[in-house]
């Protein structure tokens, strides 16, 4: 058994020669760092791909939610209830949400994307103010962004 060790070892001697059987394991060695580089490379570059397609992501539906939320605020304000419904259902179709609605403090919903989720027909004379601070609230959760616009109508 001896013997045979010893002959792959010549073999091996008369294959590489002595520089390059020092060598060799350098070169494999350095071979598998290039190639786990490459491949980190690859995974961070995916990564930073998500990452982006997501910030832009939600950008635009907030740059879409302030625009809505400001046009709904004047057609409120001159009453125009069915161009707003109309406004919320093309924005959805449009922008590609899953979820837009307009939904009075009491939680009665005036515009949805879905008809059959809108609750009432016509502005309230006059509704409970709810508890807006005037700001824009902002949620993560389950993969999805939700904003709230409060929206002060004269």
């Amino acid at each position: 058994m001896s013997e045979s060790v010893q002959n792959s070892t010549d073999a091996r001697r008369h294959w590489l020669g002595p520089v390059e059987a020092l060598i060799a394991p350098i070169a494999v060695a350095l071979l598998v760092a290039i190639v786990v580089a490459l491949g980190v490379m690859g995974w961070w570059s995916i990564r930073a791909e998500r990452t982006a397609v997501v910030a832009a992501r939600t950008a635009h539906v907030v740059s879409t939610s302030q625009l809505l939320a400001d046009s709904v605020h004047s057609m409120l304000a001159s009453d125009d209830v069915s161009g707003v419904r109309r406004l919320v259902a093309g924005a959805t179709q449009h922008n590609g949400l899953q979820v837009c609605r307009i939904e009075l403090p009491d939680g009665s919903i005036l515009a949805d994307q879905q008809v059959a989720n809108t609750t009432i027909d016509t502005l309230p004379e006059q509704w409970a103010g709810g508890d807006s601070t005037g700001e824009v609230v902002q949620q993560f959760n389950d993969n999805a962004l939700t904003l709230i616009y409060p929206i002060q109508i004269p």
